[in-house]
Parts: C-alpha cells; structure tokens; sequence
C-alpha cells in the first residue's frame, strides 16, 4: 500500500492540475471524488489511474476488501485538503482515463447549444439516462463533460450516457435531417408554439440553448419549427436543465404512446 504525506508530493501536483481542462485534455485523465461515484464509476467500467483515500475512509467503506481496480495510496488529511473540491469530503478521490461513450440503440436524441454552468450540463446529462435519450449531442462551447462539477451534477449518469460533443451544431442538424430527424427548436419567439401542440415521436430532435440569450438565429433558422413551454406570466424563463428535462419527458411520454 502507498503512502503520501507530503502535499507537495510530485502526483498529487500532477493530480491537482486535472482540475484544469487544458491538463485534462492533454492529458486524456479526468478526476472526481465520492464513494458514490467511485461505486457508479467502476460498475461503468471506467479505468482507474489512481485512487487516494484517507485512512479512515480506507476503514469506513471497507476498501482492503474491494476487487482491485488500481492501486489505492492512503493519503494524509492534508494533502487530501489539496485535493478535494468538497467542504465535507468522503475521503475518496479518484483519477481515471476519460471513456469513449458506447452508442446506443436508441433514435431519441437532443442538441445543447453553448450551455456553459456545469450544474445544468450535468443535470441535462443525469435527466437524459433518467429519461432514455439515445444521445445528447453538446457544441464544444458547453460545459467539460469530463470537468468535477458536471460529474458530479450527473450523479454517475455521465458514465452511462451516451454524448457526443459536436464542433458544428449546423452540420449536426443538417445530419438529422437527412436522417429524417424533425429538428425542434426551444425558444421564445413569435413562430414559437406551445410545447403541447407539438406532435412528437422518436424522430424529433430538440435544441436547447445557453442560459442566457438561447439559441443562435442561425440554429433556430436550421430547424423544422420552434416551440415554448407555457409557464406563468410572473415567471420570464425556466433555467436550461429544466427545460431539458420537461421537454425529455415529452419525448418518452410519446415514443411510449406510440
């Protein structure tokens, strides 16, 4: 068994750097931390780097008794103060390879247009297992899928899901529609009609924008038609994940209708 006392020991620098997405994309490694997501991670089959544990979370979660996954290092509580991202950690932080998304035997898809909060990219990520959505396609503007925040938004649901990240959302949509895909757009214009009106199967395709100012014209302008979810008058807009996640449980609601 490792041991490392030291916080400037020479990995746990390297690890600590992960938390940056250029050292995670030259790189190839991503990190997080949590005994469920360690849990959620592992039954995803995702390879192990390295895993550090407190002693005590060594004893707490039982961890001599775990099938190998990689070489586990006890780490003292000060070095895992450098690593933890949490006020009040489990003791578990993991490094491990970033996964190739398998495809799935799914049609349903939606596209995310340049949404940044890794809370809301995690959350849409987390409804859309939630929810069977084949595949979510993100512009490569969103939020790391591979970042701490959006894991840990996802609950795991980032392991299991399949995502695709997108350099061209036009070229994705042009795609869909000679795949004889109806592309929808969210958004709050004059065109847009009410979500309900909408006749929707497993050849509907929604884009959803960024928090801020929604989807670009040139997006709205690629698709078949836009629609809007009714809500309050008192109320401007739903946040983006909510959104996501209403118009992901439209879309099972009628691929199970039909």
């Amino acid at each position: 068994m490792n041991r490392i006392n030291a916080r400037n020991n020479d990995k746990i620098k390297e690890t600590v750097k992960l938390k940056q997405r250029k050292s995670r994309s030259t790189s190839s490694l991503f990190c997080f931390e949590g005994i469920k997501l360690y849990y959620e991670a592992k039954a995803a089959g995702i390879t192990f780097v390295d895993i550090f544990v407190t002693e005590k979370a060594y004893e707490r979660y039982r961890l001599a008794s775990e099938p190998t996954v990689c070489l586990m290092t006890i780490v003292s509580d000060s070095v895992f103060d450098k690593l933890t991202h949490e006020q009040a950690p489990d003791g578990i932080f993991c490094v491990a390879e970033k996964w190739q998304p398998k495809p799935s035997t799914r049609e349903t898809k939606m596209l995310i247009s340049s949404v940044r909060d890794p809370g809301n990219v995690g959350t849409i990520i987390r409804s859309a297992l939630a929810f069977g959505v084949g595949e979510l396609i993100l512009s490569v503007d969103c939020a790391d899928i591979f970042s701490y925040k959006v894991i840990r938004a996802s609950m795991g649901a980032c392991f299991k899901q399949c995502i695709k990240i997108s350099d061209s959302l036009l070229e994705e949509i042009d795609n869909l529609k000679n795949c004889g895909y109806n592309l929808i757009a969210a958004s709050l214009s004059e065109k847009s009609h009410p979500l309900d009106t909408a006749a929707l199967n497993s050849k509907c395709c929604f884009v959803i924008g960024n928090e801020g100012h929604g989807l670009d014209k040139e997006v709205i302008a690629a698709c078949h038609e836009e629609v809007v979810i009714p809500i309050s008058e008192q109320s401007e807009s739903l946040n983006a994940s909510i959104a996501a996640s209403i118009l992901m449980w439209e879309m099972k609601k009628s691929c199970h209708e039909t």
